[in-house]
């Protein structure tokens, strides 16, 4: 008995997540006792329907990461498809299916770019987003020349909807964790991700399509991308061509902050979830702090700093076991 006790605690103690889970209780707690009014009903509930459209951003970026590359456009890609879908609905009329077709269209071009840039041309994936990052920046304001374009009060009416007090987004990207968490445990798919991730030349030797699995990854980041802009975008009620603005480096830290490592073949979508809610329960402590909100990047980058620090770490363990 005492055996099968010691064996779940090693369990516990080797999870990643436990190193982000514990800190964030105790962080929550002492903001607890020092405001009441932190783990409210309605401070949770704004919490929730703030993080939506950035944890889905998060998600796709954390395929990339997952084969031990990295996507920086992501932020400037739901930007410039939220831009898209606007155009389209708005100022074109069309249906509310095409407009949204066409923006995921044009978010999956941009991943196709990022990957045809990394995976066949073989340039670093940092500078090669950061490439298409400044691409998609610009051309969120050259869609209808960077101008903000109104939704229809329809839009604007689901957006304010809350089934089972929070947004209908926030139950939508649950619907896609979920799903994308089955990809990567239950599917060959999701085992060639972690295999492509662990050592490319191995997968490739066992039959593995790695040039295949690294395009797919941006395929999905770029089309993440752009559902994040679209859902941020009906939720504002207008396309604004600053939404997505700074989004990628807080995604990139909500992934390693949930047990991603930047090498690669580590991670899944309940530790990018979980990541992703340090980085927001953050944001609120400071503001409910009460110190200016230039702070919230202060914190970021530190947690940034720190997961990577603690990534290092866990992979100079694995090479001396």
């Amino acid at each position: 008995m005492n055996k099968k006790k010691s064996d779940v605690v090693m369990k516990l103690k080797s999870n990643p997540l436990m190193g982000v889970l514990i800190p964030l209780l105790v962080i929550m707690l002492i903001t607890q006792i020092f405001n009441h009014n932190f783990l409210t009903g309605n401070n949770m509930a704004s919490i929730l329907k703030s993080i939506p459209f950035l944890a889905l951003a998060t998600l796709g970026a954390s395929f990339p990461l997952l084969i031990g590359e990295i996507d920086i456009s992501v932020g400037r890609i739901a930007g410039f498809g939220g831009m898209i879908f606007t155009l389209f609905y708005v100022v074109k009329g069309q249906s509310l299916v095409i407009s949204i077709f066409v923006a995921i269209l044009a978010g999956l071009a941009i991943g196709a770019l990022n990957a045809f840039l990394v995976v066949f041309i073989k340039m670093s994936s940092f500078i090669a987003t950061m490439g298409t990052l400044y691409i998609c920046g610009g051309m969120r304001y050259l869609v209808n020349d960077g101008t903000v374009m109104t939704l229809p009060n329809e839009m604007r009416t689901f957006a304010q909807e809350t089934p089972l007090g929070i947004s209908w987004f926030f139950w939508i990207v649950i619907a896609c964790y979920l799903f994308f968490a089955f990809v990567q445990r239950k599917t060959a798919f999701g085992r060639y991700v972690y295999a492509v991730g662990n050592n490319a030349d191995v997968a490739k030797l066992q039959g593995i399509n790695v040039n295949k699995i690294k395009t797919a990854a941006y395929l999905i980041s770029g089309a993440l991308g752009a559902v994040a802009g679209i859902m941020a975008t009906i939720d504002i009620g207008s396309g604004q061509p600053s939404t997505g603005t700074n989004w990628e480096f807080k995604a990139v830290a909500a992934c390693v902050v949930g047990g991603g490592s930047l090498t690669g073949g580590v991670g899944n979508a309940v530790g990018t979830g979980l990541g992703i809610f340090v980085v927001f329960v953050i944001n609120n402590i400071i503001n409910m702090i009460g110190i200016s909100n230039y702070w919230a990047d202060v914190f970021t980058g530190c947690i940034l700093g720190g997961a990577v620090m603690l990534d290092i770490i866990r992979q100079k363990q694995k090479i001396h076991e």
